[in-house]
């Protein structure tokens, strides 16, 4: 069975970024009607760069809640139900350490996480006939992180990875269990992907040592690449994966498996 989308309408909300650009190469070239939603040009910027040919550009910030039913419901009317969605957006935290952090941060970062993607979500899936839902969860989701792993030598301050981004992404796991059950009567099937290390080229390029210490941590002793995670995704959307929903998929190189 192969991955082809061909005439299918997939909408990627935060495409633009380090793993969504992978996705929404490889759903352009399997042949998907591709909107890719972002920030400031993002979409257009990625687009561009790549040549893509079958995917449309989409300029909105998933952390304005209230106007997210209307935005999906304009959607529909200019480019049809999607038959999937990808919501990799607003994976934020407030960057602060534990005794820094405070209510308010921990609550914007719930708001912008967990809420925006269960608007969105919801949004979606009631106009969807079928189809398939992913979400994204992190390593950091399933597990702590290892405060040894920022105490390198590297030149920047490096803070332990935030409890607030940790509980936002352990919660999408519980909100992907419950699409999956809300929506699977009408044969709407919800996932996610919990990816593992997979920083972005600038924090490989500033924090050597620091990317060391997560390849360590993983079996196969490497960081992920961003191609790594599109595979995955692309099973998830697609007939390959029609008995897979509620399901939490680690891709992190053995780091949660130890």
């Amino acid at each position: 069975m192969n991955f082809s989308f061909q005439d299918q309408s997939v909408w990627v909300i935060g495409g633009g970024g380090y793993l969504g650009s992978s996705i929404v190469a490889d759903l352009d070239s399997s042949g998907a009607r591709t909107i890719c939603i972002d920030l400031h040009g993002r979409a257009a910027a990625l687009i561009g760069g790549l040549g893509l040919t079958r995917t449309t550009a989409e300029e909105f910030d998933i952390g304005d809640i209230e106007a997210i039913p209307n935005y999906v419901s304009s959607l529909c009317e200019r480019y049809g139900t999607p038959s999937g969605v990808v919501i990799l957006a607003m994976g934020t935290s407030s960057g602060k350490s534990f005794d820094e952090i405070t209510g308010e941060d921990f609550d914007r970062t719930l708001r912008l996480s967990v809420t925006a993607n269960h608007v969105f979500a919801r949004a979606a899936a009631d106009r969807m006939q079928g189809g398939s839902l992913v979400f994204f969860s992190s390593m950091y989701g399933l597990g702590s992180p290892h405060p040894e792993d920022y105490q390198s030598g590297d030149q920047g301050r490096m803070t332990v990875n935030p409890v607030d981004y940790g509980a936002s992404k352990a919660a999408i796991v519980q909100l992907t269990r419950y699409f999956a059950m809300q929506y699977g009567r009408q044969g709407i099937r919800a996932n996610c992907v919990a990816p593992g290390p997979f920083p972005n080229p600038g924090v490989q390029a500033a924090h050597p040592e620091f990317i060391a210490n997560l390849s360590q941590r993983t079996m196969l002793r490497r960081i992920g690449q961003s191609p790594e995670i599109s595979g995955v995704v692309l099973f998830l959307l697609s007939p390959a994966s029609s008995f897979v929903t509620g399901q939490c998929l680690a891709v992190d190189g053995g780091w949660t498996a130890w």
